[in-house]
């Protein structure tokens, strides 16, 4: 396992990947509900607080709303894409092999 430390400086650059796709309407979102902590062992968890940002899982949803006129959503599953860039981030930074 890599020391703390290191997973500190890992974690910084996810943080700065998973952050350059959060969309930004005010900022709140990106700037106060996403959050990364450490739980020990080596686990880190990323979250979102709905309650700071109660509205982030319409970002990430198809617009069903008649009040789109059948716009698409410009930020449709862009937690998905997210996630998947920071799975390979993470075997590009620890040297793994990244496998579905």
């Amino acid at each position: 396992m890599i020391s703390y430390e290191e997973q500190c400086i890992v974690m910084q650059n996810v943080m700065t990947v998973f952050k350059s796709v959060v969309p930004i309407r005010t900022g709140n979102l990106k700037n106060n509900a996403v959050k990364c902590e450490y739980k020990g062992d080596g686990k880190w968890q990323i979250t979102i607080d709905e309650s700071v940002a109660p509205y982030m899982p319409y970002t990430n949803e198809p617009w069903v709303s008649p009040k789109f006129h059948g716009k698409k959503n410009p930020n449709e599953h862009w937690f998905d894409d997210a996630a998947g860039l920071i799975a390979l981030l993470l075997s590009q930074e620890l040297h793994g092999t990244l496998r579905r």
